[in-house]
């Protein structure tokens, strides 16, 4: 339902590495309109009590649902010894505002990072020869063609996705990029696009994140949080960098680049690839 998506949503932006503007803004996008109770509540008891930072977006954000003093319907009903506000919105929508004015009493709430000015796009990425790009599309037709036509060994398929893809794509070991349920709806020549072309396939969100120091190193990884002090790099198999705003000389998006690496796939033959597929396929 759209109301558990947006809750989905919000849980895996603010998880222990996806901690991604771009991220939140996407979720907020799609909650704003939520008019459930019963959804707001859970999502404004998630803001209430997340131990990770809240910055004043976010706390901007959870006001969007608050009701004004003067919108507030006066209806009461007669109680046990006294009135009460009906059940319903009266109730509701004084329930919600002090539930939203209880997010930021007993915490820091910090300042909003300057979003638009560490989002830009730092460089184009250089895309494939063509030779080379002709080679990958013939590879992913005849490795779909197999998939097709064809049954894995999905527990060998399991053993390719912990050893390969489990480091960015499993929450549990710390991976920052979605999870891949869902892939029994996905055809195979999606997946394998994916999996071997992922700068064709890549979304913005997931676009390499390069930071240029003031001593002239550089460090690229996916951008997994940015506050008003510091922006920090997520890396696959768990590790992170926090590097601090007064540090950096220049920091942007590497456009058209994944910041998953095309090589993941060196020395798997064609039944590896069947086994991998045949198992992501079963994922719900």
């Amino acid at each position: 339902s759209p109301g558990l998506s947006c809750l989905l949503d919000f849980s895996w932006v603010f998880g222990s590495v996806s901690r991604n503007a771009s991220g939140f803004d996407l979720a907020a996008a799609g909650c704003r309109g939520e008019r459930s109770f019963y959804v707001i509540n859970e999502l404004i008891r998630f803001f209430r009590d997340t131990p990770q930072p809240l910055n004043q977006t976010h706390l901007d954000f959870a006001k969007h649902f608050q009701t004004p003093k003067k919108n507030l319907a006066s209806k009461k009903v007669q109680g046990w010894k006294k009135y009460y506000y009906a059940l319903g919105g009266p109730y509701e929508k004084r329930f919600l505002n002090q539930l939203i004015e209880s997010i930021g009493k007993d915490r820091t709430i910090h300042p909003s990072p300057d979003e638009e000015k560490w989002s830009q796009i730092l460089e184009q990425n250089q895309k494939k020869k063509p030779q080379a790009s002709k080679k990958l599309d013939a590879d992913i037709a005849r490795l779909s063609r197999l998939v097709q036509t064809s049954t894995g060994d999905i527990a060998k398929g399991k053993v390719h996705f912990a050893g390969r893809c489990a480091a960015c794509h499993d929450g549990a070991r710390g991976g920052f990029a979605p999870p891949l349920g869902g892939g029994e709806h996905r055809s195979p020549l999606e997946v394998l696009t994916a999996i071997l072309k992922p700068n064709d396939a890549v979304e913005g969100i997931f676009y390499s994140y390069k930071v240029i120091k003031k001593d002239g190193s550089a460090i690229e990884g996916f951008r997994s949080d940015l506050s008003h002090q510091n922006i920090t790099l997520a890396f696959m198999g768990g590790g992170k960098v926090v590097i601090p705003l007064t540090e950096i000389k220049r920091a942007g998006y590497i456009k058209g680049k994944s910041v998953m690496p095309e090589n993941m796939t060196d020395g798997m033959g064609d039944r590896d690839f069947l086994d991998l597929i045949s198992y992501l396929q079963t994922l719900k």
